[in-house]
């Protein structure tokens, strides 16, 4: 109605002039239904502003911050534009659907990059110096602009070439930045991949001998489910073949990766890349409610005191340690437990990461007891559960914004928030979930407390799910570019295409070994493809990646071509040539027909219902 509408449109500008008082951002004659203008009602020159992509207020908000000579934002919702004014705004004009702001706070200057890592020829005494070392100012011509998302990135630190069109355009080493580069798009060929970020800046790629130099005397936990146990043995791995042996039969390390039971993985790795130490926490007891805050009080602590049972690391070592975390408050225990470490491991250098999501919306329709692990949620209609989701993560993040922040237990590689991994399907549960995640971590986003958007760069990475699970080559792609925050951008690899060596590196080569949820004594298929060695290398170019992979197929081809000239007479290669043209024919009559069945057959796979028109329309409007 006409006087609902209205009461709507006065809380809005309340809140817009209560959240502009309070974060530095002043409405611009009130702010709501209002576009930007400079000295005047006419003044709207392209040179007033730039123009970013922002999913909410809260995070133009951030543009701005982050961007030195912001003096006020533009921003329209329905399109996801959002205007960064660097002309005082003095006016504003009517135009329904947009809001002006002016801000009048201090900008935040960009993170420096982490110091490179010291060798070990350096003499403690020099190590320590450059650790108090005070990092330098960052250049005038850094300072201009820092903004990760500009649409002409700043020229600074290491470049990378990335082709656009005819164009060759450079770009900076994507660095640490309040959300981490996810839109982009991957050239595939064979087993390499090569990603292109649209957000400015260029990934770049480490190898373990990168890694191993950028996270020395460092502490990296991740605190989720499933997928957060596969990427934790996926980085192990990357750095150390058969570093962990996922799997509960004999001759394995006795765990899966199902976000239920196995609730602490902990490894050290040297800077030779072997194993110094591997222990892991896993309950067998199959239980209704085995996550319930009741059970969660006794069962969880007695899983995280093994952390405190490390010996004190090598120098130059690192660790690598999953908390399972189904719910949030099981994340505000991990971190609890890691504040309260003590001995050697207290000082090294923490990166925490949390991927929870997923458990809040299954909940809603699991009916067995290894996944109905708090009963009170089965049933509940999703914004219920989203609702549930939202307290749970902005009390989470109270003390994340302690633990993240210079000064925190985690205050040196800061923290990484990640939400839904969705690999290639897009659901109105999923978006709505995600939205609800991404609202609540931009209004305290920051280059220490960082959002990053798993479901959207999920979408890009082209291997589909294994019931919601990344495939190995897709979760190292995941670390690329987590690491990308916590990493000295000078020092990369020298390439920019990944390429990878394995039985079972892609989800192709898993689902052609183990096609159902369980096989050849493993839970799940996803396990199977972590149980086999996947090498990571940095290829130079893709036309490298082309000449790779014919010269692995080039001798098998051509013995088969002479083999098949030799014995075959020319009557039967003319009936090839027949049947082929007929071949041809029935593939063009029934190609949407074999579409709808694989589009059926991987929903069914994934469990998700195909959506209904309501469905459908609802995700388009979103």
């Amino acid at each position: 109605s006409v006087e609902t509408k209205l009461i709507m449109r006065t809380a809005l500008v309340a809140c817009l002039v209560v959240a502009g008082q309070a974060d530095d951002f002043v409405p611009v004659n009130g702010g709501l239904n209002r576009a930007c203008r400079g000295s005047d009602v006419n003044d709207n020159a392209n040179s007033n502003y730039k123009q970013r992509d922002a999913s909410s207020l809260a995070a133009c908000k951030n543009h701005c911050k982050y961007t030195q000579g912001c003096k006020g934002i533009e921003f329209n919702l329905q399109y996801g534009r959002c205007e960064l004014w660097s002309k005082e705004v003095q006016d504003s004009v009517p135009v329904s659907g947009f809001n002006c702001l002016r801000y009048t706070g201090q900008h935040v200057k960009k993170s420096p990059a982490p110091a490179p890592q010291s060798t070990a020829s350096e003499a403690p005494a020099a190590k320590r110096a450059a650790q108090e070392e005070p990092a330098p100012e960052a250049p005038a011509s850094e300072a201009a602009e820092s903004d990760p998302f500009a649409a002409e990135p700043p020229v600074s630190g290491p470049m990378a070439a990335a082709v656009s069109g005819s164009q060759q355009v450079q770009q900076p080493i994507c660095g640490r930045y309040w959300e981490l580069p996810a839109k982009a798009s991957v050239k595939k060929s064979g087993h390499s991949w090569k990603m292109d970020m649209h957000v400015g800046c260029a990934l770049g790629l480490r190898e373990p001998k990168q890694l191993i130099r950028c996270l020395a005397d460092s502490w990296v936990v991740m605190s989720g489910t499933s997928q957060a146990t596969l990427m934790i043995t996926a980085l192990v791995n990357l750095l150390v073949p058969e570093g962990l042996k996922v799997g509960l039969m004999q001759g394995r390390d006795h765990y899966a990766s199902d976000g239920i039971y196995t609730e602490v993985v902990d490894v050290i790795i040297r800077k030779n890349l072997t194993v110094a130490y591997k222990k892991i926490w896993r309950e067998y007891k199959l239980m209704w409610d085995y996550h319930s805050p009741e059970h969660d009080k006794t069962l969880q602590p007695r899983a995280f005191k093994t952390v405190f049972e490390a010996p004190d690391p090598e120098p130059g070592s690192v660790r690598i340690t999953l908390m399972l975390a189904e719910w949030w408050d099981e994340v505000d225990r991990a971190i609890r437990t890691l504040e309260s470490v003590t001995g050697a491991w207290r000082h090294a250098k923490l990166f925490f990461i949390a991927n929870v999501a997923q458990w809040y919306s299954d909940s809603g329709w699991c009916h067995q007891a290894w996944c109905g692990t708090r009963r009170v949620m089965l049933g509940k209609p999703q914004y219920w559960l989203n609702n549930v989701y939202k307290k749970g993560i902005t009390k989470a993040l109270e003390s994340l914004k302690t633990f993240c922040e210079p000064g925190g237990r985690a205050g040196h590689h800061g923290c990484t928030l990640m939400g839904l991994n969705s690999c290639t399907h897009r659901t109105v549960k999923g978006m709505s979930m995600m939205k609800t995640f991404k609202d609540a971590v931009e209004q305290v986003a920051s280059p220490n407390l960082r959002l990053f958007d798993l479901y959207e760069l999920s979408q890009t990475i082209p291997d589909t799910c294994m019931q919601g699970h990344s495939s190995p080559a897709g979760a190292v792609m995941i670390w690329q570019v987590m690491m990308s925050s916590v990493c000295d951008p000078g020092d990369i690899a020298d390439g920019n295409v990944a390429h990878f060596e394995g039985p079972t590196c892609f989800d192709w080569q898993i689902q052609e070994q183990c096609p159902p949820r369980a096989c050849r004594g493993f839970s799940y298929s996803w396990d199977y493809g972590l149980s086999k060695p996947c090498h990571f290398s940095v290829l130079s170019s893709h036309t490298d990646v082309i000449v790779k992979d014919e010269e692995e197929h080039q001798d098998v081809v051509e013995q088969a071509l002479q083999r098949f000239r030799r014995e075959t007479p020319v009557a039967v290669l003319l009936a090839f040539v027949a049947l082929g043209s007929l071949g041809a024919a029935a593939i063009g009559l029934n190609r949407r027909w074999y579409r709808r069945r694989a589009t059926l057959a991987m929903a069914d796979a994934e469990n998700i219902p195909m959506p209904s028109g309501a469905q459908e329309c609802e995700l388009a409007m979103e």
